[in-house]
């Protein structure tokens, strides 16, 4: 993610969460500006070369996997 992230166009936060379980997939969950500026990166070389290694992850992705959300809230907790 640090390797190909950094300077994505409309990219606001990238969390990629790992599973707990083997049967479980890895989740990547990606803020970007605009559903215009996601799909542009879905299509570029950098995020080609990111899932060189498992092309099959592109699938996923590109496929009917993408969900789009709106954001209704956020809370950020902070220490006491």
């Amino acid at each position: 993610m640090r390797t190909h992230l950094p300077g994505v166009r409309g990219l606001r936060r990238s969390t990629l969460l790992r599973p707990t379980r083997p049967d479980q997939p890895y989740v990547s969950v990606n803020e970007f500006d605009t559903e215009d500026d996601f799909r542009a990166w879905v299509a570029s070389d950098s995020f080609k070369e990111a899932h060189r290694r498992d092309p099959g992850i592109a699938r996923h992705v590109t496929g009917n996997a993408v969900e789009t959300f709106h954001s209704s809230e956020d809370l950020l907790l902070t220490g006491s």
